[in-house]
């Protein structure tokens, strides 16, 4: 899972404060020394050149009469003219495009998400309501990496045929989980009710009630090993797709590394804590959020059309620190410097 209503990059490590012990906060605030050219400055002030440095290769190249077109929109409208702006300016065709799926989500740190075995971004616009549009923007864009991500795994000559399978058992597993959750809480006819729920799935449900009902484990079984086969050969069906519109990524590609690294993390990195909130410290040393979060912040700072990238990104970082739970979380990161 996504979580992007997070700004930070990792505080600078070149030439640090030497003997430094303490909180995540307290570093990004200490002067960096030896810094002729920075001299004096701090870093935060450090972090974020480094990170003006980094985002240029996410540039979208959003004018002012953009930003003020999108502007013009409200709630939903915002997101799905922005989410079909953004569309245009990653030049991602419309037959692989990732679609909306509107839902409560669980994690209340996280407003929106992008799942990679569905490729879909699941929204909570009644969180979103909370932020203002610039924040919406670069939350979306944060997440239209982590498609971008998705796309470059299937489409590699090797990682895409692998991913297949890990992909099925990851979405096999939370549809199992979801179903037995929803029996459990005696909730399928409630859920049901959704008009963003298809009527197989519908169907599928219903079915399951009743081989549940009945006790035939036999049947269950064979019901998730037709989901599981059908959910393959669309899997199949999107991945051809993307080859046929993008190309197919060689192995000995200059991006092979990289996506290799992102493929991994997919596989086996998990940076929620069992309540289900962030752990920061496995948030902020993942590559895969280090890359979104470049790109978000990049989106930001455009669609704020402010003049400078640094001032922009220290007053965002301010921003989130007004957050005393999200500063309680950030300080709980002790630093040896």
């Amino acid at each position: 899972m996504q979580v992007n209503t997070i700004s930070l990059t990792k505080p600078v490590t070149a030439r640090p404060v030497q003997n430094f012990t303490g909180t995540y906060v307290d570093k990004l605030y200490e002067k960096v020394e030896g810094k002729e050219v920075f001299k004096n400055a701090t870093n935060a002030q450090f972090n974020a050149l480094r990170t003006y440095v980094l985002t240029k290769d996410y540039a979208l190249g959003v004018t002012p009469q953009e930003a003020a077109e999108l502007s013009k929109y409200d709630g939903d409208d915002f997101l799905l003219h922005s989410h079909d702006y953004l569309l245009k300016k990653l030049n991602i065709p419309e037959e692989i495009a990732p679609p909306f799926m509107v839902q409560d989500l669980q994690n209340k740190q996280a407003m929106m998400m992008y799942i990679p075995s569905m490729n879909i971004i699941m929204i909570n616009p009644e969180g979103c309501e909370k932020f203002d549009k610039a924040a919406v923007f670069k939350m979306l864009r944060h997440e239209f990496q982590h498609y971008i991500q998705n796309v470059n795994i299937l489409r590699h000559e090797t990682f895409g045929e692998e991913a297949i399978n890990i992909y099925k058992d990851k979405y096999m597993q939370v549809q199992r989980n979801v179903f037995e959750t929803l029996y459990a809480n005696n909730k399928i006819e409630q859920f049901m009710q959704s008009a963003d729920i298809p009527m197989n799935e519908k169907a599928m449900l219903q079915y399951f009630k009743t081989l549940k009902a009945s006790n035939n484990n036999e049947g269950i079984n064979a019901l998730f090993e037709n989901i599981s086969k059908e959910y393959v050969k669309n899997l199949i069906e999107f991945k051809d797709k993307v080859r046929k519109n993008l190309g197919v990524i060689p192995a000995d590609s200059p991006k092979t590394k990289k996506i290799e690294v992102f493929f991994n993390e997919f596989k086996d990195l998990g940076y929620f804590n069992p309540n289900g909130e962030i752990n920061y410290d496995k948030y902020l040393k993942s590559v895969t959020e280090q890359d979104a979060v470049l790109a978000q912040e990049r989106a930001g700072f455009e669609f704020s059309q402010q003049g400078c990238f640094i001032r922009y990104a220290i007053d965002s970082f301010e921003n989130y620190l007004k957050d005393d739970e999200f500063k309680n979380e950030i300080n709980k990161l002790n630093v040896q410097g």
